[in-house]
This record gives structure tokens, sequence and C-alpha cells, in this order.
């Protein structure tokens, strides 16, 4: 029976004959020299009757029962019993939602950043012209 030799360099794996048991062998990937394990040498072979084991019948585990169905939901009725939470998605009407505007509503003309600088451009143009004028005026 060929004897199993782990090399402790390299970790290959092989065999090694039955005569080489207790001398060295070479490992055939690294070459490292290493004592093979000796085998141990029985004289007598004792057969021992295998033990008889009784398990206990146990029953299989109970599946829990399916949950009975929720009871219907009851109509709300107006008074107050102390249950404050909101209507479900689906008992909300339609009114109850609050609407959202489609698109956002964007102010119509110019800004009046560039009205007022409109304004005091033509109010510096006339200004402008008004002196020439009068320049113009009091030499001739």
């Amino acid at each position: 029976m060929p004897i199993p030799v782990t090399c402790p360099d390299c970790g290959a794996r092989f065999t090694a004959s039955d005569a080489a048991a207790g001398r060295s062998v070479t490992c055939p990937k690294c070459g490292v020299a290493l004592p093979a394990p000796a085998v141990p040498v029985l004289d007598r072979v004792e057969v021992v009757a295998p033990e008889v084991v009784t398990a206990e019948v146990v029953a299989p585990a109970r599946v829990p029962a399916r949950r009975p169905p929720p009871p219907p939901v009851e109509e709300l009725d107006d008074a107050d019993d102390g249950d404050d939470d909101p209507p479900r998605r689906d008992e909300r009407d339609e009114s109850d939602r609050p609407r959202r505007p489609k698109w956002k509503v964007k102010p119509t003309g110019p800004p009046v950043g560039v009205m007022a600088g409109g304004l005091a451009l033509l109010f510096a143009a006339g200004v402008t012209v008004a002196v020439v004028c009068w320049y113009k005026l009091r030499d001739s």
C-alpha cells in the first residue's frame, strides 16, 4: 500500500512505496529530501461488531394553519369614534387629493429691471438732445 507524503516546502502531494517507509525520499517537484512516514505494522486485526443505535420516532412538525382572511372593512361614519387614521388610498375621494398645477405660471412681459433701464436711457437721450440744442441756439 503506497504511503501518502506532503512536501513541507512546496506543498506537493505524492505517494512513496512501502519500501521507502521511514527512509528519506525526494520531492519530485522541488527536489527537497524529506523523511517518509513509517507505516505501523499490525500484528493482529480486531473485528468489532457495529454498535446498534435505536432512534426515537419523532412526529413531523406541524405546519401552522393559514391565517383567516381579515374581516371586511366597515364603512366610515362621520361620528368621532377616536379612530383618526387617514383613509386608505383606495378609500379616498378624488376631491380629497391636492391638485398640482400642470405647468408653472410664468410672468408675462419684460422684467421690471429692463423697463426701468429703458426709461433711464430715454431720459438720458432726451437730456443730451436738449443740452446740444440749447448750446446751438445760444451760439447762433
